[in-house]
């Protein structure tokens, strides 16, 4: 159960090298699933599915593990590389949405409903802090080992494994081991603590989930905490978060390791990263205030709300799924904000 933070994560070659959505996109290959592809090749002669499309004419997500939700995976991992002409306007960075949507209008053999709007599926994820993964190749195992719905039946890219065993589950998050290793700790392990919803960093915490920011700061405190006593060693703990301008990788992760050692050069400063003691659980909402101050230190009050607009998000900004987008990439995936072009493009 082992991923290290600092480098390349071992096993994202599972993408051979495709791009990460705020790069230029290419021809690539993804690693092929057998079993995936015959399935769907079944599905494209036989017609019938498991799922059956909902009788009532009303929007639905497809259900986990249903012939629509591996043919939603297959189309946006292997099916557009392969036969690009098949789904036109989508790109393999397109969301699920975006590919049900596709396959429920054309009638692809699977039965997917009509997926609900994207108007709705943002106030969705915008009540809940929930979001889709929309990255790279490079985030790929950590949307794995987070069973965000965005990467779901994609052939596994962490090489500790992508089963429950390869993780801690702490309800909002997940917790799991750290390749490096923590110095000076009787004991060396470090654990890594991630949100199950797609966030990037602490600036993208505190752009679109700015009402939960600090629950789900807390919830990740405590979460590590908890783990760490019960796995590696007793408190007190340290616990760290990187700076946004200092993250290498694209996933928010909080840091827990023994009081008095280091990982990764933490503690360090503030400008790169906060870091505090814990010594109980019960400390974790006053931490998590403190963690919360740090961030709008960086990034300003936070908004009542997420972003509409390039004037509210400013440029050069990416989105979550379903949102629309402010940087270079976003023509290329159809998801500019409608003001992109004067506010942006312009400058």
């Amino acid at each position: 159960m082992l991923l290290a933070v600092g480098g390349a994560v071992a096993g994202a070659a599972a993408w051979r090298s495709a791009p990460a959505r705020g790069t230029a996109p290419g021809r690539t290959a993804i690693l092929e699933s057998t079993d995936t592809i015959l399935i769907h090749d079944r599905l494209r002669t036989a017609g019938a599915g498991r799922f059956s499309a909902p009788q009532d004419n009303g929007c639905h997500e497809p259900v986990a593990g249903s012939d629509c939700d591996r043919n939603i995976s297959w189309a946006k991992s292997q099916g557009i590389l392969r036969h690009e002409d098949w789904y036109p306007g989508l790109s393999p960075y397109s969301s699920r949405r975006d590919f049900q949507e596709h396959l429920f209008r054309t009638k692809s053999p699977g039965g997917c409903p009509r997926p609900c709007p994207a108007a709705e599926l943002r106030a969705r994820a915008l009540q809940t802090c929930d979001f889709e993964y929309n990255g790279g190749p490079t985030d790929l195992c950590f949307c794995q080992l987070a069973k965000n719905r965005g990467c779901a039946n994609l052939p596994c890219a962490c090489p500790q494994g992508c089963d429950a065993g390869a993780v801690w589950d702490g309800g909002r998050s997940v917790t799991f081991k750290n390749r490096a290793q923590a110095l000076g700790c009787p004991q060396p392990v470090a654990l890594l603590t991630i949100p199950k919803a797609y966030i990037s960093n602490v600036k993208s915490l505190h752009t679109w989930c700015p009402s939960q920011m600090q629950a789900l700061l807390q919830d990740m405190l405590f979460v590590g905490f908890q783990r760490y006593t019960a796995h590696v060693g007793p408190g007190p703990v340290h616990q760290c978060i990187h700076a946004a301008t200092h993250v290498s990788m694209s996933w928010l992760h909080l840091h827990t390791f023994c009081g008095g050692g280091h990982v990764d050069n933490m503690p360090t400063s503030p400008d790169v990263a906060w870091c505090d003691t814990m010594d109980h659980p019960e400390q974790a909402a006053a931490l998590a205030q403190r963690a919360a101050g740090w961030v709008d230190a960086f990034h300003g009050p936070r908004r009542p709300r997420a972003p509409r607009n390039c004037a509210e998000m400013g440029c050069d900004q990416s989105a979550p799924a379903h949102f629309c987008a402010c940087n270079g990439k976003c023509q290329h995936f159809h998801d500019c904000c409608s003001d992109y072009q004067a506010k942006c493009q312009a400058r």
